[in-house]
Protein backbone atom coordinates (compact mmCIF):
# COMPACT_ATOMS: atom_id res chain seq x y z
CA UNK A 1 0.00 0.00 0.00
CA UNK A 2 1.32 3.21 -0.83
CA UNK A 3 1.99 6.02 2.01
CA UNK A 4 -0.05 9.02 1.16
CA UNK A 5 2.43 11.21 3.05
CA UNK A 6 5.65 12.58 1.16
CA UNK A 7 8.58 13.11 3.45
CA UNK A 8 11.15 16.08 2.25
CA UNK A 9 10.00 16.69 -1.17
CA UNK A 10 13.66 17.56 -1.88
CA UNK A 11 13.04 21.21 -1.66
CA UNK A 12 16.74 21.42 -2.39
CA UNK A 13 15.84 20.36 -5.85
CA UNK A 14 12.62 22.05 -6.44
CA UNK A 15 12.46 25.64 -7.57
CA UNK A 16 10.04 27.50 -6.17
CA UNK A 17 8.40 30.38 -7.10
CA UNK A 18 7.71 32.80 -4.24
CA UNK A 19 5.87 35.97 -4.23
CA UNK A 20 7.50 38.85 -2.07
CA UNK A 21 4.11 40.04 -0.71
CA UNK A 22 2.94 41.25 2.90
CA UNK A 23 0.93 38.40 3.74
CA UNK A 24 0.78 35.95 6.38
CA UNK A 25 1.72 39.14 9.13
CA UNK A 26 5.24 37.87 8.82
CA UNK A 27 7.08 41.19 9.33
CA UNK A 28 10.67 42.12 10.52
CA UNK A 29 13.86 43.35 9.36
CA UNK A 30 14.56 39.81 6.97
CA UNK A 31 17.40 37.60 7.50
CA UNK A 32 21.60 38.48 7.62
CA UNK A 33 23.68 36.35 4.82
CA UNK A 34 25.07 34.39 7.30
CA UNK A 35 21.42 33.05 8.18
CA UNK A 36 19.20 32.85 4.93
CA UNK A 37 17.32 29.77 5.29
CA UNK A 38 13.67 29.35 6.38
CA UNK A 39 11.65 26.33 7.58
CA UNK A 40 7.66 26.36 7.94
CA UNK A 41 6.28 23.44 10.52
CA UNK A 42 4.93 22.34 13.85
CA UNK A 43 7.08 22.29 16.65
CA UNK A 44 7.73 18.76 18.12
CA UNK A 45 10.21 19.18 20.46
CA UNK A 46 12.20 21.14 22.46
CA UNK A 47 15.96 21.69 22.96
CA UNK A 48 15.91 24.92 21.70
CA UNK A 49 13.25 23.68 19.05
CA UNK A 50 12.70 21.05 16.81
CA UNK A 51 10.97 21.60 13.22
CA UNK A 52 10.82 19.75 10.55
CA UNK A 53 13.36 17.09 11.66
CA UNK A 54 16.03 20.17 12.59
CA UNK A 55 17.07 21.44 16.01
CA UNK A 56 17.53 25.00 15.91
CA UNK A 57 19.17 26.56 18.87
CA UNK A 58 17.14 29.85 20.08
CA UNK A 59 19.63 31.52 22.38
CA UNK A 60 19.12 34.85 21.11
CA UNK A 61 16.03 34.45 18.57
CA UNK A 62 13.21 36.75 18.45
CA UNK A 63 10.28 35.61 18.45
CA UNK A 64 6.87 37.22 17.29
CA UNK A 65 3.59 36.03 18.14
CA UNK A 66 0.66 37.01 16.34
CA UNK A 67 2.64 40.09 15.14
CA UNK A 68 3.62 41.14 18.35
CA UNK A 69 7.16 40.45 20.53
CA UNK A 70 7.35 37.51 22.48
CA UNK A 71 9.93 35.01 24.35
CA UNK A 72 11.17 31.79 23.63
CA UNK A 73 9.36 30.32 27.05
CA UNK A 74 5.61 31.62 24.84
CA UNK A 75 6.84 28.39 22.35
CA UNK A 76 4.76 25.86 23.02
CA UNK A 77 4.76 21.92 21.34
CA UNK A 78 2.89 21.79 18.25
CA UNK A 79 2.30 25.37 17.47
CA UNK A 80 3.15 25.86 13.44
CA UNK A 81 5.76 28.52 13.03
CA UNK A 82 7.78 30.00 10.49
CA UNK A 83 11.86 29.78 11.65
CA UNK A 84 14.10 32.40 9.62
CA UNK A 85 17.68 31.75 10.44
CA UNK A 86 20.50 28.40 9.29
CA UNK A 87 20.60 25.14 8.84
CA UNK A 88 23.63 23.49 9.65
CA UNK A 89 25.40 21.21 6.44
CA UNK A 90 24.39 18.39 8.38
CA UNK A 91 20.44 19.20 7.78
CA UNK A 92 19.44 18.64 11.20
CA UNK A 93 20.87 21.55 13.11
CA UNK A 94 20.69 25.36 13.03
CA UNK A 95 20.09 28.80 14.46
CA UNK A 96 16.87 30.36 14.62
CA UNK A 97 17.58 33.77 14.33
CA UNK A 98 14.02 34.63 14.30
CA UNK A 99 10.29 32.25 15.33
CA UNK A 100 7.05 33.36 13.72
CA UNK A 101 3.91 32.14 15.55
CA UNK A 102 0.22 32.48 13.73
CA UNK A 103 -2.64 30.63 15.09
CA UNK A 104 -4.68 29.24 12.46
CA UNK A 105 -8.10 29.63 13.89
CA UNK A 106 -9.29 31.81 16.99
CA UNK A 107 -12.89 31.77 18.20
CA UNK A 108 -15.72 29.64 20.22
CA UNK A 109 -16.83 26.42 19.35
CA UNK A 110 -19.93 25.76 17.67
CA UNK A 111 -19.69 22.30 18.05
CA UNK A 112 -18.20 19.00 19.36
CA UNK A 113 -18.32 16.20 17.43
CA UNK A 114 -16.73 12.69 17.76
CA UNK A 115 -17.34 9.61 15.80
CA UNK A 116 -15.09 6.43 14.45
CA UNK A 117 -11.65 7.09 14.47
CA UNK A 118 -12.71 11.04 13.78
CA UNK A 119 -12.92 13.74 16.05
CA UNK A 120 -14.30 17.14 14.63
CA UNK A 121 -14.58 20.82 15.87
CA UNK A 122 -16.82 22.99 14.52
CA UNK A 123 -15.34 26.57 14.90
CA UNK A 124 -16.83 29.88 12.47
CA UNK A 125 -17.68 27.42 9.66
CA UNK A 126 -14.69 25.51 9.65
CA UNK A 127 -14.39 21.75 10.24
CA UNK A 128 -11.21 21.20 12.21
CA UNK A 129 -9.75 17.96 12.32
CA UNK A 130 -8.35 15.98 15.55
CA UNK A 131 -6.02 13.23 15.55
CA UNK A 132 -3.75 11.05 18.08
CA UNK A 133 -0.74 14.13 16.66
CA UNK A 134 -3.13 16.80 18.11
CA UNK A 135 -1.67 18.67 21.47
CA UNK A 136 -4.33 19.90 24.02
CA UNK A 137 -2.67 22.28 26.35
CA UNK A 138 -2.57 21.55 29.92
CA UNK A 139 -5.71 23.36 31.23
CA UNK A 140 -7.87 20.87 29.08
CA UNK A 141 -9.18 18.17 30.99
CA UNK A 142 -9.40 15.43 29.97
CA UNK A 143 -6.45 16.41 27.33
CA UNK A 144 -8.46 15.02 24.24
CA UNK A 145 -11.88 16.38 22.83
CA UNK A 146 -13.55 15.36 25.62
CA UNK A 147 -12.17 17.78 27.30
CA UNK A 148 -13.76 21.21 25.18
CA UNK A 149 -17.81 21.51 25.08
CA UNK A 150 -19.44 23.77 22.91
CA UNK A 151 -19.14 27.58 23.50
CA UNK A 152 -15.35 27.10 25.03
CA UNK A 153 -13.10 29.88 23.25
CA UNK A 154 -10.09 28.85 21.82
CA UNK A 155 -7.29 28.80 19.58
CA UNK A 156 -6.00 26.54 17.55
CA UNK A 157 -2.42 26.20 15.62
CA UNK A 158 -2.19 23.86 12.73
CA UNK A 159 -2.54 23.62 8.94
CA UNK A 160 -5.05 24.19 6.27
CA UNK A 161 -5.98 21.23 4.52
CA UNK A 162 -8.75 22.39 1.99
CA UNK A 163 -11.46 24.83 1.74
CA UNK A 164 -13.26 24.25 4.88
CA UNK A 165 -10.93 21.82 6.67
CA UNK A 166 -8.27 22.30 9.05
CA UNK A 167 -5.62 19.97 10.72
CA UNK A 168 -5.22 21.02 14.51
CA UNK A 169 -1.62 20.43 15.80
CA UNK A 170 -2.32 22.06 18.91
CA UNK A 171 -5.55 23.37 20.87
CA UNK A 172 -5.23 26.21 23.85
CA UNK A 173 -8.15 26.92 25.76
CA UNK A 174 -9.09 30.45 26.44
CA UNK A 175 -11.02 33.38 28.43
CA UNK A 176 -13.41 34.57 25.79
CA UNK A 177 -12.57 37.24 23.63
CA UNK A 178 -14.06 39.43 21.32
CA UNK A 179 -11.51 39.35 17.99
CA UNK A 180 -11.83 35.89 15.75
CA UNK A 181 -9.16 34.68 13.17
CA UNK A 182 -9.66 32.52 10.43
CA UNK A 183 -6.99 31.11 7.62
CA UNK A 184 -8.84 29.12 4.97
CA UNK A 185 -9.48 29.22 1.39
CA UNK A 186 -11.56 31.98 -0.51
CA UNK A 187 -14.94 30.47 -3.08
CA UNK A 188 -17.95 32.03 -4.01
CA UNK A 189 -16.19 35.48 -4.25
CA UNK A 190 -19.13 38.40 -5.59
CA UNK A 191 -17.37 41.61 -6.21
CA UNK A 192 -20.81 43.15 -5.92
CA UNK A 193 -22.10 41.93 -3.06
CA UNK A 194 -18.55 42.27 -1.70
CA UNK A 195 -19.31 38.81 -0.13
CA UNK A 196 -16.90 35.52 0.04
CA UNK A 197 -16.70 32.23 1.59
CA UNK A 198 -14.30 30.46 3.87
CA UNK A 199 -16.01 27.02 4.27
CA UNK A 200 -19.56 27.86 5.53
CA UNK A 201 -19.16 31.15 6.54
CA UNK A 202 -19.88 33.95 4.65
CA UNK A 203 -17.41 37.36 4.80
CA UNK A 204 -19.04 40.16 4.36
CA UNK A 205 -16.29 43.01 3.18
CA UNK A 206 -17.97 45.96 1.90
CA UNK A 207 -15.73 49.29 2.74
CA UNK A 208 -12.58 47.45 3.92
CA UNK A 209 -9.61 48.35 2.07
CA UNK A 210 -7.56 45.40 0.85
CA UNK A 211 -4.60 44.60 -1.00
CA UNK A 212 -4.80 44.49 -4.68
CA UNK A 213 -4.97 40.91 -5.81
CA UNK A 214 -5.78 38.83 -2.16
CA UNK A 215 -8.97 38.17 -3.11
CA UNK A 216 -9.70 35.12 -5.98
CA UNK A 217 -11.37 32.19 -5.60
CA UNK A 218 -8.90 29.46 -4.42
CA UNK A 219 -6.70 32.18 -2.89
CA UNK A 220 -5.66 32.04 0.80
CA UNK A 221 -6.18 34.47 2.91
CA UNK A 222 -5.98 35.28 7.03
CA UNK A 223 -9.36 37.34 8.31
CA UNK A 224 -9.56 39.11 11.60
CA UNK A 225 -13.22 40.57 12.94
CA UNK A 226 -16.59 39.70 14.67
CA UNK A 227 -19.00 37.08 14.09
CA UNK A 228 -22.20 39.47 12.78
CA UNK A 229 -25.03 37.18 13.22
CA UNK A 230 -24.69 33.21 12.50
CA UNK A 231 -22.73 32.20 9.88
CA UNK A 232 -22.19 36.01 8.91
CA UNK A 233 -18.27 37.11 9.45
CA UNK A 234 -17.17 40.85 9.74
CA UNK A 235 -14.06 41.39 9.03
CA UNK A 236 -11.30 44.09 10.00
CA UNK A 237 -8.75 43.37 8.09
CA UNK A 238 -8.06 40.48 5.08
CA UNK A 239 -4.85 39.51 4.02
CA UNK A 240 -3.09 37.37 1.61
CA UNK A 241 -1.65 34.28 3.60
CA UNK A 242 1.54 33.99 1.55
CA UNK A 243 5.17 32.83 2.39
CA UNK A 244 7.05 35.65 2.81
CA UNK A 245 10.44 35.19 1.91
CA UNK A 246 13.11 36.54 -0.42
CA UNK A 247 16.27 35.33 -1.43
CA UNK A 248 16.46 32.35 0.29
CA UNK A 249 19.78 29.76 0.35
CA UNK A 250 16.93 27.14 1.59
CA UNK A 251 13.71 26.68 2.50
CA UNK A 252 11.82 23.68 3.80
CA UNK A 253 8.05 23.37 4.28
CA UNK A 254 5.13 20.73 5.01
CA UNK A 255 1.61 21.02 4.77
CA UNK A 256 -0.93 19.28 2.31
CA UNK A 257 -0.86 19.67 -1.55
CA UNK A 258 -3.79 21.75 -2.28
CA UNK A 259 -3.68 21.41 -6.39
CA UNK A 260 -1.04 20.04 -8.44
CA UNK A 261 -0.29 18.47 -12.45
CA UNK A 262 2.92 16.45 -11.25
CA UNK A 263 0.93 13.13 -10.87
CA UNK A 264 -0.60 13.72 -14.47
CA UNK A 265 2.90 14.79 -15.91
CA UNK A 266 2.72 18.20 -15.18
CA UNK A 267 5.44 19.74 -13.04
CA UNK A 268 3.68 22.46 -10.49
CA UNK A 269 1.59 22.04 -7.04
CA UNK A 270 0.89 24.07 -4.59
CA UNK A 271 1.51 23.99 -0.93
CA UNK A 272 1.04 26.82 1.67
CA UNK A 273 -0.25 28.98 -0.96
CA UNK A 274 3.26 28.98 -2.54
CA UNK A 275 3.52 27.56 -6.23
CA UNK A 276 6.53 24.99 -6.67
CA UNK A 277 8.10 23.91 -9.73
CA UNK A 278 9.26 20.30 -9.95
CA UNK A 279 12.19 19.04 -12.24
CA UNK A 280 13.75 16.46 -14.03
CA UNK A 281 16.26 16.12 -11.15
CA UNK A 282 13.53 16.30 -8.31
CA UNK A 283 13.44 13.89 -5.97
CA UNK A 284 10.89 11.95 -4.14
CA UNK A 285 10.89 10.19 -0.98
CA UNK A 286 8.19 7.70 0.42
CA UNK A 287 6.55 7.95 -2.66
CA UNK A 288 6.33 8.17 -6.13
CA UNK A 289 5.09 11.72 -8.49
CA UNK A 290 1.89 10.07 -9.05
CA UNK A 291 1.42 9.58 -5.88
CA UNK A 292 1.46 13.85 -5.35
CA UNK A 293 -2.44 15.02 -5.48
CA UNK A 294 -4.56 17.41 -3.65
CA UNK A 295 -4.95 16.23 -0.14
CA UNK A 296 -1.71 14.37 0.48
CA UNK A 297 0.55 15.89 2.56
CA UNK A 298 4.73 16.60 2.30
CA UNK A 299 7.29 17.87 3.41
Amino acid sequence: MKSNRLHRCAVLACVLALAACAGGGETGTGLSSSGNDVSVGKITAFGSIWVNGVEFNTGATQVKLEGADASTSTLRIGMVVTVKGKINADGVSGTANQVLVREVIKGPIDLVGTGTGTSTLTILGQSVLIDDQTVFEDSITPKNISGLVAGNFVEISGIVKNAGVITATRIDKKDPFSEYKLTGVVSNLNTGAMTFSIGTLTVSYGGLNIAAGTLADGASVEIKGSVASPGLFVPSEIEADKLEVSDADRIELEGYVTSSTVATGGSQFMLNNTTIQTTGSTEFSSGLATDLIAGVYVE
